[in-house]
């Protein structure tokens, strides 16, 4: 997949995350044919939504945009509101979950890139 240089977000259909993950959708913002260094997506995970604790090599920077929810970072747990950052190191568990009743938006960049 090639991430055009210009294009419109909302116009991106949204696509199930899948695998463990309950009510998360994800749009790509950039890829690895755009950078092998990092990978940038909006997520929405909707109420009662999920992404598991889960750990991997990669680090991630998670910018929570809107909506309400716990995110866990190694073993401390978070109550997330629009505008918190939450960086997670390679290796490190975390995950986060929508607790409120709208859905939850955030912007994901990985280093490096995964997809």
């Amino acid at each position: 997949m090639k991430t055009e240089p210009f294009f419109n977000l909302e116009k991106t259909e949204w696509r199930l995350f899948g695998g463990a993950t309950k009510g998360v959708h994800v749009k790509d913002m950039s890829t690895k044919a755009f950078a092998e260094e990092f990978n940038l997506s909006l997520f929405k995970v909707e109420p009662g939504g999920e992404f598991p604790r889960h750990k991997h090599p990669h680090a991630h920077v998670l910018y929570f945009l809107s909506g309400e929810g716990e995110c866990w970072v190694g073993k401390k747990q978070y109550n997330t509101k629009s505008g918190d950052v939450a960086l997670i190191l390679a290796n490190e568990e975390h995950g986060y979950k929508n607790t409120g009743r709208a859905d939850m938006l955030l912007v994901v960049l990985n280093k490096p890139a995964t997809r």
